[in-house]
């Protein structure tokens, strides 16, 4: 029985409805009712018709006039068809309304029809409207983009790239970038009868124009052609096959242009929509694997993506969260369909990508991109390959393959970056390109944004040399001075070539240990190492070393370096065999004898570096069995790999350190094992630590834990520690208030809107008053839970009572009588490193006394670190690229001098550290044809100067400490590019700003502000 309803003339639909009223509802009031309580925007429909021609007979006619029809309209005329009783005719009307709402039919289908209604049985009624339902989708599918035509397109593509500032009221300047416009034809070459939405396409571009606002126009919205390379650069047609309407493979002409080729695959892009209603689901486009959500509704679909991630695997950050960026991208795509939805009318699209530093988020950068493909024409096939006559799709490939032969290759639908590195496409050697830097680089420069600048504009150009590039360079004369700095450099690019070019020229093995600690502290920053970079250091540190100095600060930052690894990714191999290393090793150092407590401090220290919570086993053993001397530098390590991984065991055996249950600890032991305790500890063992506090003997030690415990409180990190805290029968006076001087505090050294400076000093003294240790550190904190530290001091010394002129047998026990020692340790950017000792033993603090040596500044720990390093690729529906760039670096320099008086009984000692950091983030589009960055420069520069004056002529012995800075200078620089290569057109501008903070003197603790009184007082 052929299907064949009335249709009224013009389109218009008339409504007849019978005099007749059923006595419930009819197929006829329902479906009326339902379509009228909807919009026509909403249902797509301008006129319904419905004909009553008897009892028997119902036809159902829809007009579209102009608009689809969705889903949703046929799904409630299902719905309504379940009150008939006559299932065979009214599945029959159902298919009716189907063939009118998609205007015509093919016979193939419309035959199919045709014989499923005949063979309906009524009880199998509404499974045949669902499989009918499903037929509606093929219809349609069946009519997208037609063999034999090719549909021509206009394309239009705008690309801006600007400062960020979210700072109110400021004017972002000028922005950059660049447009392309162009003529797209798509020809289908083959279809598959069963799935057609399963295709071969060609995508042909042409008559491409780059565009650009003129360089004297400021409002850089007014966009005109101009002449480029793109005008003359060779292309051929690009080849796609679909699979229900994605692209799964593609063919590029080996010779073809990559911007072409990258347009050409955003245009192709395009084409990835459905006219389901809803769909989420990932999907592959030009800008890699992202996350979608296509919303359908007749000819106007919505497409929005976001999380794209871009498979390159050049690409990389840091894994600590506040040295990295936060990546806000957005992108909607807008669909207006031909009326028969057989291809794409319009479509509109836009898209924002914004990235700002976690650490400064006024460092930031917007793109923003609109796009424009707009059908012109459709044309009787015109395409370079004939059309594939083939039975199934491996038929259609082979035939098309055989045609392209040798000229193409598969590849993926993903844009590749031309070209990653700037650096490449420099004039020069990298010889060449150090000396336009060779003045920024000296010594005198360091802690200064010169040297800073100069580090982040190198390291770029380190990265693209190869290994005898690099050692010419470090061995050329004419670099002797700036040396260290340039090994700096070299160990931040994080390269195999610049690994292997600086460890010609630096000996590790000679007596001189300052150039090699300096290089392997700069490796210790990596940030992306690679598994072969790992493979290295692990190699090298394997071999014996003549110098232990040297190789235990290499062991350290191989720690640190591993660190990094897992942190990018948690199942690197050689990061995990390096980590088992460290750990065969620090048990193997019980065979060392007298040396076994300094082997093992040499691996405690680089697993505190990895701080992986798989090592908690191996270091939880060596806190029970280890020495005194080792067990304060376990326990540090255990607390950098963090509370979140504590276990009931490990909680036990703080309390056993803390109570000396099995055996006696070193104070400093007992203090971070309270410590411990109180950050990540249940209420109750909390509680025992604060009733123990009265019995842990020393008074100095006393008033530590005390003051631990009022600091973590203030701080309110801790949860169960503020329901110890609010429970006064541990928490009182008697338990707290102790008459030692030992402090600890944190105190805020600068603060702005997205950013806190913290500084927080511990000072742990002796029995009889004698300085133990001192913790100064450094810290910068985003939120309560994120926070970076930037450095940390910590000058000890330990057996000075006789020294002083203290009776050492009453003012210690004689388990705790100990070597005169005296040194620091330093900490940069959560690397520890190895302790540098001033003396050891009576003699040498003779020596130093006597001869003055100790008076004179000596540097500590000198350099350039790499602070921040990121890099990502967000293709734009365009086919450009954009390439989001950040790096930082903190150049220090921090040392000291003491002056000590026998004569006077007293010392004067300075600990000076000054540095500068620079922050760079920049955004690039990357092309053969034109070039368009931003780039944001945040810089700093300070110092801080920390004074003790010790006074031990008499008991009770007095100290006084001062820091003082004289302030912090800010510098903001906004820098913008946009040029078409080998044209005259030529944008650059740069903004820059200020800022400064006051110097300023401060406050540590009231017991610190009386003393130093007293002893100026005493001295004036």
């Amino acid at each position: 029985m052929p299907l064949d309803p009335a249709e009224s003339g013009q389109g218009d639909v008339v409504l007849r409805v019978s005099q007749r009223q059923p006595k419930q509802d009819s197929f006829t009031s329902v479906a009326v009712r339902s379509l009228l309580k909807r919009s026509p925007a909403d249902i797509g429909l301008n006129f319904l018709c419905i004909r009553l021609n008897g009892n028997n007979r119902k036809r159902l006619h829809a007009a579209g006039h102009g608009v689809g029809v969705p889903k949703a309209a046929t799904i409630m005329a299902v719905e309504a068809y379940a009150h008939a009783t006559d299932h065979r005719r009214h599945v029959r009307l159902y298919i009716c309304l189907i063939r009118i709402i998609l205007i015509r039919v093919e016979k193939s289908i419309e035959a199919k029809l045709n014989k499923i209604v005949e063979d309906t049985q009524p009880q199998k009624t509404m499974k045949l409207l669902a499989s009918i339902t499903l037929l509606l989708q093929l219809v349609v599918d069946s009519q997208q983009y037609e063999l034999g035509q090719t549909y021509v397109y206009h394309v239009r593509s705008d690309t801006f790239l600007n400062y960020g500032s979210a700072q109110l009221n400021q004017n972002p300047g000028r922005q950059v970038g660049y447009g392309l416009e162009a003529k797209a034809r798509l020809t289908a070459l083959w279809r598959d009868a069963q799935s057609p939405l399963n295709r071969i396409v060609e995508i042909d571009l042409h008559d491409a124009h780059l565009t650009v606002t003129p360089a004297d126009k400021k409002d850089s919205k007014e966009r005109k052609r101009h002449a480029s390379n793109l005008d003359r650069a060779s292309h051929q047609p690009m080849y796609a096959l679909f699979k229900d309407n994605e692209i799964v493979r593609v063919w590029v002409a080996n010779e073809d242009d990559s911007t072409y080729l990258n347009v050409k695959k955003g245009v192709a892009s395009m084409f990835q929509y459905q006219v389901t209603s809803e769909i989420k689901k990932s999907q592959v486009d030009v800008s890699g694997k992202c996350k979608v959500v296509i919303k359908a509704d007749g000819q106007h679909i919505k497409k929005t993506k976001d999380e794209c991630v871009h498979p390159d695997l050049e690409q990389y950050e840091h894994p600590h969260s506040v040295r990295s960026v936060k990546t806000q991208t957005t992108s909607q795509t807008n669909y207006q369909l031909r009326a028969d939805l057989s291809a794409v009318q319009t479509a509109t699209a836009s898209e924002s990508i914004r990235m700002s530093v976690n650490a400064w988020p006024e460092a930031a950068i917007e793109v923003t991109a609109h796009h424009l493909l707009k059908l012109e024409v459709v044309d009787p096939a015109n395409s370079r390959v004939p059309g594939l006559d083939a039975a199934d799709e491996v038929d259609a490939v082979r035939k098309l393959e055989a045609h392209l032969k040798d000229r193409y290759a598969q590849d993926t639908i993903i844009a590749r970056p031309h070209q990653l590195n700037h650096a490449q496409s420099l004039k020069g050697s990298l010889l060449d390109r150090i000396a336009l830097f060779r003045d920024q680089l000296t010594k005198d420069k360091l802690a200064t944004l010169t040297n800073t600048i100069a580090f982040v504009t190198l390291l770029e150009s380190f990265r693209v040399s190869s290994e005898n590039e690099v050692f010419d360079a470090l061995k050329s004369s004419k670099n002797a001075n700036i040396l260290p700095q340039l090994l700096d450099i070299a160990g931040a690019s994080q390269t195999i070539p610049a690994l292997k070019g600086s460890l010609r020229v630096v000996n590790l093995d000679g007596k001189d240990t300052t150039l090699s600690e300096r290089f392997l502290m700069s490796l210790s920053m990596a940030s992306h190492p690679s598994p072969q970079f790992i493979a290295e250091l692990l190699a090298l540190a394997d071999r014996k070393f003549a110098n232990e100095k040297v190789y235990a600060t290499l062991v350290a930052s191989l720690g640190s370096v591993l660190r990094h690894a897992i942190g990018n990714d948690a199942h690197m191999k050689e990061a995990h065999i390096a980590r088992l290393w460290l750990e065969t090793r620090l048990a193997k150092c019980n065979s060392r004898g007298d040396d076994a407590d300094d082997c093992k401090l040499v691996y405690v220290r680089a697993l505190r570096n990895a701080a992986q919570p798989t090592s908690i086993p191996v270091l939880l053993n060596e806190v029970k069995l280890g020495s005194k001397k080792v067990g304060p530098a376990v326990l540090k390590a255990l607390k950098e790999i963090g509370p979140v991984y504590f276990t009931p065991e490990l909680f036990d055996t703080l309390e056993h350190i803390y109570f000396e249950t099995h055996s006696q600890h070193e104070s400093t032991a007992r203090a971070l094992a309270a410590e411990m305790i109180f950050t990540a500890g249940d209420r109750r063992r909390i509680e025992r630590v604060l009733a123990y506090i009265h019995n842990v003997g020393c008074p100095e030690l006393q008033t530590l834990i005390a003051n631990k415990f009022r600091e973590l409180v203030e701080l309110d990190r801790a949860p169960e520690l503020k329901r110890a805290a609010a429970n006064h029968t541990v928490a009182n006076y008697d338990t707290l208030a102790h008459e030692g001087i030992s402090s600890t505090f944190t105190r805020l050294l600068s603060r702005s809107q997205d950013l806190n400076t913290t500084y927080t000093l511990n000072m742990e003294l002796g029995p009889g008053g004698l300085l133990k240790q001192t913790t100064f550190g450094v810290n910068v904190q985003t939120s309560s839970t994120e926070q970076m530290p930037l450095i940390s001091v910590n000058i000890f010394a330990a057996g000075l009572a006789g020294v002083a002129g203290g009776d050492a047998a009453n003012e210690v026990n004689a388990d705790d009588e100990e070597e005169a020692t005296a040194g620091i340790a330093l900490s940069m950017l959560g690397v520890e490193m190895r302790p540098y000792v001033f003396f050891r033993g009576t003699g040498e603090l003779m020596g130093h006394v006597w001869s003055g040596t100790a008076s004179e500044y000596t540097p500590a720990l000198q350099g350039n670190f790499l602070l921040m390093d990121h890099m990502q690729l967000q293709p734009l529906l365009s086919g450009l690229i954009v390439q989001l760039q950040l790096k930082g670096t903190l150049s220090a320099d921090l040392g000291g001098s003491v002056q000590i008086s026998l004569w006077n009984r007293n010392s004067h000692s300075i600990v000076h550290s000054a540095g500068a950091g620079l922050i760079q983030g920049s955004a690039r589009l990357l092309s053969d044809v034109a070039t368009a960055r931003v780039e944001v420069n945040v810089g700093f520069e300070s110092y801080l100067d920390f004074v003790t004056d010790f006074d031990f002529y008499e008991k009770p012995y007095k100290m006084c400490m001062v820091m003082t800075t004289p302030g912090l200078s800010m510098k903001y620089h906004v820098r913008k590019h946009e040029a078409i290569n080998g044209k005259q057109h030529l944008v650059r501008t740069l903004r820059r700003r200020s800022s400064r903070a006051d110097g300023k003197s401060y406050a540590l603790t009231q017991k610190n502000s009386e003393l130093c009184a007293e002893m100026f007082a005493e001295r004036s």
